[in-house]
């Protein structure tokens, strides 16, 4: 990590609740680019149609839907969790 990364991390413990991080200034890009996404799923060891995005913006969701990723924009926990079980277990 570098020093923006360490003090992000420091801010927000992310690393306690995902397995990986991709911080758009260590890529040297922004979602939607498609590297953004490609990152994500090369740091997790999936191909993007294994992978879900939930973001709220919705040219973001629209990348990863764009890289073969699905995605939900995300609107409230509740709508969020069910949208996401839906695509889990569908």
């Amino acid at each position: 990590m570098i020093a923006d990364s360490k003090r992000e991390e420091q801010a927000h413990p992310l690393s306690e609740l995902c397995d990986v991080i991709v911080y758009s200034h260590e890529e040297g890009c922004l979602k939607p680019d498609p590297r953004m996404y490609r990152a994500a799923c090369n740091r997790l060891g999936v191909v993007p149609e294994a992978a879900v995005l939930v973001d709220d913006v919705q040219e973001n969701v629209g990348g990863a839907i764009a890289v073969g990723m699905k995605a939900i924009v995300y609107r409230n926990n509740a709508q969020a969790i069910a949208e996401l079980e839906a695509v889990l277990n569908g």
